[in-house]
């Protein structure tokens, strides 16, 4: 739809892939899905295509080219040995761990399923508002989930102060009875327009900066705030049994695509993103002070700064991917 459209605002790859992941996701309860990662042949590109699919709460399981044991069993140990060594040091913080649901973006089948039978309107009503209001949400770097239309029909999580409802007046009357029980009490809505343009390049820019203006006005600091580029992914999640909170960091990974033959039009001479610096998180003062924070990647303790909204750490420069743990 996007190739015969010029005019449509095409989403980044990894975007979209991110968003696929957590709906998959959040359809079982916040448990980590098995995503198989295919075609990678360098090591480079497995850490990146590992630590995306970490970051948003997967498993990822990569996928080895073996076609002949005795020359393809050294490669492959090579490719995938720091991969697993990063999956070593930070599975121990993800395991049983859920995503946390400050904010919740509705991601509706009906509304889907209405517009079938036109792939442009599709596009346009269903997954372009979807693609814009993730952007701001992943841009932001605030906790979210997906919300699907069973689970909107059920009582929200009480840590949910923010949702975001791509169709507001296509609501079921049992996912009405649930968003006027949420707004009772005090949780923020935000209702979007699915015909003001958010599939349009001209439009699309001017509608994600007022809706993350009114998350800003309306729904207050989250309680782990992130600041880093907006191309950087975050995603927080929590081991309540443990007393941890987990924020996984990734670089973006839309400069390539796994293929089964090498594409030169994906996959081969992109520029790498540059490493991020300067990023940090807040946990805000209402867990308490943190015991200990660690960068569970580089295995470093991180010196805490109190600040008037919580306890700041500054992560260290990473290329790839950085693992933030508080525990209390």
């Amino acid at each position: 739809v996007i190739r015969l459209r010029p005019d449509f605002a095409a989403p980044a790859f990894d975007d979209q892939v991110a968003l696929g992941w957590s709906i998959v996701r959040d359809g079982s309860g916040g448990r980590p899905p098995l995503m198989w990662i295919p075609f990678i042949r360098d090591e480079e590109k497995s850490l990146y295509s590992a630590a995306a699919a970490v970051t948003y709460g997967c498993v990822a399981a990569m996928n080895m080219h073996v076609r002949d044991l005795e020359t393809d069993g050294p490669r492959n140990a090579e490719i995938f040995r720091s991969t697993f060594e990063m999956g070593k040091r930070v599975s121990p913080y993800l395991a049983y761990a859920r995503p946390v649901p400050w904010a919740a973006l509705h991601v509706s089948e009906r509304a889907r399923n209405e517009r079938l039978a036109d792939r442009v309107q599709i596009w346009r009503e269903v997954s372009a508002p979807v693609l814009g209001a993730f952007q701001v949400l992943k841009e932001s770097h605030v906790p979210w989930v997906t919300l699907s239309d069973l689970a909107l029909s059920q009582p929200l999580d009480p840590r949910t102060r923010l949702l975001v409802l791509p169709w507001p007046e296509e609501l079921a009357g049992e996912q009405k009875d649930a968003v006027q029980h949420f707004e009772a009490s005090g949780g923020r809505v935000i209702g979007l327009d699915p015909a003001a343009g958010w599939e349009s390049m001209a439009n699309k820019p001017a509608l994600m900066k007022q809706m993350a203006r009114t998350i800003q006005e309306q729904a207050g600091r989250p309680p782990i705030a992130i600041e880093g580029p907006s191309a950087m992914h975050a995603v927080c999640h929590e081991q309540l049994e443990q007393d941890r909170l987990t924020v996984c960091l990734a670089n973006t990974w839309g400069w390539f695509r796994s293929s089964r033959e090498p594409n030169p039009s994906l996959n081969e001479g992109a520029s790498r993103p540059p490493a991020l610096h300067g990023v940090t998180a807040t946990f805000s003062k209402d867990f308490g002070r943190p015991r200990r924070v660690i960068e569970a990647v580089q295995g470093s303790e991180l010196p805490l700064e109190e600040t008037a909204n919580g306890w700041r750490v500054s992560v260290p420069e990473f290329q790839i991917y950085a693992c933030v743990v508080a525990e209390y």
